[in-house]
């Protein structure tokens, strides 16, 4: 929203101004006098708009009462740098208008996705109010958590994506799954912002710097912070310290723990409810799983749809594998070699599905048994105990059937609870409210690797 001299030229007109030199044989074309026509076609009627290169000559002889309000920068010609569009304005005669029709410029990093998204627009919009600088329920910081494989990167990506618009200072992804140390933090976060330590001005002190040297609403994407949780948590501090217009989304399979964090639980896909498929075509068309399912399907088997024969074992197959994204997407690269019965058929054969591969992805979530060995490794002993000794409860089950079962030598009673807890909080065992008592219960995908590592014998 800006100001506009409204009362100096009729509302239905729209006008633009652009000043360069040309020569005699020159044609109009985008970025010479076309620039001013295509900005007047764009603008607003009654709205007086000009461009950078005007605004240099012309703001020095404007009256007292005049002024060159800027609006924004934009791409305005592709191939060149971003320029600053103003509006003319009369300084006691505002008018508003609405945001110009013209691609913003807003520089960042994110990377463009490989494969399309599947739409969670509910979700979106409630976790959107939660960044945008312009929000009343704003917070600096939103950790998105949740279990391995369950999309939180990917959301996090449209999130920054969709909200780019709000952030003239950027969006910008900090990757962290690849690093072991708390120095390499800083040195991921420079990258990020295309930043170098200097002989004079360590890395830090130059993030912080350029940080509070933007002051305009910039969005930084730390994705991955688990393995680090703790100096995570400390290097956010200290960028959220820079200066309030710096905003932060993570991702983490557990909160950081950290003073104004607002973190929300990434839920898995929804899935069709059982009963005959038949009949509910249109409502398992519906399941957020069953369409993750058939998109990566037809990037294998040309043709392949969701019709009355296929409805019923993709329904299957994206319940029983609790609506996990990475688990659907590894299931539906299987029918490069074999049937969709004999996928549906097999669900118990979960080492299979353990052990599927995608090859493009990262290192970590290449296979589904990859990116729960992630987690797994950051228990400690006693949680890795009753993370394997809670997978014969195939429904879940309450915290009194966890401690009778679950419950030894080297895990009392007593602790179980709390360790119950931890399960919960690294996003390996959700709790939920069942006839008004909470029940904890793993995602099926999750509970059958946690019953492989019991029948293993370790710690049973």
């Amino acid at each position: 929203m800006a100001p506009a001299a409204g009362s100096a030229i009729p509302r239905g007109l729209r006008l633009a101004l652009h000043t360069r030199e040309i020569s005699r044989d020159e044609g109009t074309r985008p970025g010479g006098s076309g620039l001013a026509a295509m900005l007047a076609s764009q603008a607003h009627g009654g709205q007086v708009l000009v461009s950078h290169a005007t605004h240099a000559v012309a703001a020095p002889l404007l009256p007292a009462d005049s002024l060159l309000f800027p609006l924004d920068r934009y791409d305005l010609v592709p191939g060149r740098p971003p320029e600053m569009v103003y509006q003319l304005t009369r300084a006691h005669a505002p008018v508003v208008f609405p945001p110009l029709r013209l691609p913003l410029h807003r520089p960042h990093n994110l990377p463009a996705a490989l494969t399309p998204y599947i739409e969670r627009p509910r979700l979106e919009a409630r976790l959107s109010v939660f960044l945008a600088p312009s929000s009343d329920q704003t917070s600096r910081l939103l950790t998105l958590t949740g279990v391995g494989g369950g999309g939180k990167t990917r959301l996090a990506l449209k999130l920054a994506s969709d909200l780019l618009p709000h952030f003239p200072g950027g969006a910008w992804l900090v990757e962290l799954a690849a690093l072991t140390s708390e120095r390499d933090l800083i040195t991921a976060v420079g990258k990020a912002l295309s930043l170098r330590e200097e002989r004079d001005r360590p890395l830090q002190e130059a993030v912080t710097a350029y940080l509070r040297a933007r002051e305009r609403p910039i969005l930084l994407v730390v994705d991955n912070c688990e393995h680090l949780r703790g100096p995570c948590a400390r290097l956010i501090a200290t960028l959220l310290q820079a200066g309030p217009h710096v905003r932060v989304l993570a991702t983490s399979r557990e909160r950081l723990g950290m003073q104004g964090e607002h973190a929300e639980e990434v839920p898995p896909l929804t899935t069709p409810p059982a009963g005959p498929a038949g009949s509910r075509l249109g409502e398992i068309t519906r399941s957020e799983a069953v369409r993750l399912f058939c998109q990566r399907a037809q990037e294998v088997v040309h043709g392949f749809n969701l019709n009355g024969e296929t409805a019923a074992p993709i329904a299957l197959i994206c319940r029983r594998l609790d609506g996990i994204p990475l688990a659907i997407e590894l299931a539906a690269a299987q029918l490069a070699w074999r049937p969709l019965a004999a996928i549906a058929g097999d669900l118990d054969d979960f080492p299979t599905l353990l052990a599927g591969g995608n090859a493009g992805a990262s290192a970590r979530h290449q296979t589904l048994r990859a990116t729960l060995d992630w987690s797994y490794r950051l228990l400690d002993p006693s949680t890795g105990t009753l993370f394997r000794r809670l997978s014969v409860f195939a429904g879940g089950c309450t915290l009194p059937a966890a401690e009778a079962v679950c419950a030894g030598s080297d895990l009392p009673v007593g602790e179980v609870a709390i360790v119950l807890r931890k399960l919960v909080t690294a996003s390996l065992v959700r709790c939920y409210k069942w006839r008004k008592h909470e029940r904890y219960r793993m995602l099926e995908p999750v509970r059958q690797y946690a019953l492989e590592w019991l029948g293993r014998g370790a710690g049973a």
